[in-house]
């Protein structure tokens, strides 16, 4: 993983980060799940459970969702140029978590970027430990 984006070390490890305060936060199997009715009056993790794409995410400032598409319109205005920059889909209105955790980490390295989706959306890591091991290489290997 030697080219990221900027920024994208930060996020990588703001998102290791995250998994590490909050192991059970750390769910492979889905990508941002929430729970709305759950309130988070402490912890930043509360009824959120997320893949690392979902972890990536959330440390670049999106909020959880109970969706794995968030449709641009919707989005905070500061945020909304990447959404639309990471995008794939024809009519542009919507970008899926996948999208954007590749594009935060990466950005247009079409190369990098299937690489990334590889590593994140099929890879066999399926706890924190393991995650942060992949992670760690990544950012010593940038």
């Amino acid at each position: 993983m030697k080219t990221l984006a900027p920024g994208g070390k930060a996020l990588l490890r703001k998102a290791l980060a995250a998994i590490k305060a909050y192991p059970k936060s750390f769910h492979m199997d889905g990508w941002l799940d929430h729970d709305p009715v759950v309130k988070r009056p402490r912890k930043p993790y509360c009824g959120t459970t997320a893949c690392l794409a979902g972890h990536i995410v959330l440390a670049a400032g999106f909020s959880p969702s109970t969706s794995s598409l968030f449709e641009i319109a919707t989005l905070p205005a500061s945020l909304r140029p990447l959404a639309k920059k990471a995008t794939t889909y024809i009519e542009r209105d919507f970008v899926s978590i996948r999208e954007l955790a590749t594009y935060l980490v990466v950005g247009g390295n079409s190369d990098r970027r299937d690489e990334m989706e590889a590593a994140l959306f099929y890879g066999r890591d399926r706890t924190p430990a393991e995650i942060a091991r992949t992670v760690d290489t990544w950012l010593a290997s940038a």
